[in-house]
């Protein structure tokens, strides 16, 4: 069975994984052509940007090139939390009026980005290529190029 498009990332093909990656790639170059978006030469304030502001900005770095398809994703979700603690010491996920707050609430990504790769060095893992220390550097290069 051939599959194609965005559902080939749920099916197995020939006994190998399909990447889920490759496709999330191809949609994002796909939308980038249609729109016929150019480089951008735009600057941000990333010391004070909003999550929903993020999206755009790390779709739009990752189209100009400057980021790749994981950085953006890592940016997409900096500081986002998966829920929090119920009264009853349980897990529960945000409700949707949290969610909005969460999403409306500026970060400064910039410091975020220096957070993260602080607790890698401090952890001695720097020089680990699975520690992801190397993505994360060229996160912190392409909001500094691109801060206003």
């Amino acid at each position: 069975m051939a599959v194609s498009g965005a559902l080939a990332d749920l099916y197995i093909a020939n006994g190998k994984k399909i990447q889920a990656a490759k496709s999330a790639k191809k949609a994002v170059e796909r939308s980038a052509k249609n729109a016929s978006l150019a480089p951008s030469k735009a600057t941000y304030d990333f010391t004070r940007m909003t999550p929903n502001t993020m999206r755009e900005v790390a779709q739009s770095l990752y189209v100009d090139g400057k980021i790749n398809l994981q950085q953006a994703f890592n940016l997409h979700t900096m500081g986002m939390p998966l829920g929090k603690m119920g009264e009853d010491g349980k897990f529960r996920s945000l409700s949707a009026s949290e969610q909005e707050r969460y999403n409306n609430a500026p970060i400064n990504y910039i410091e975020r980005t220096q957070g993260v790769l602080g607790y890698i060095a401090q952890s001695g893992n720097a020089a680990d290529p699975e520690s992801g220390y190397q993505s994360w550097q060229g996160i912190l290069t392409a909001l500094q190029a691109s801060q206003k």
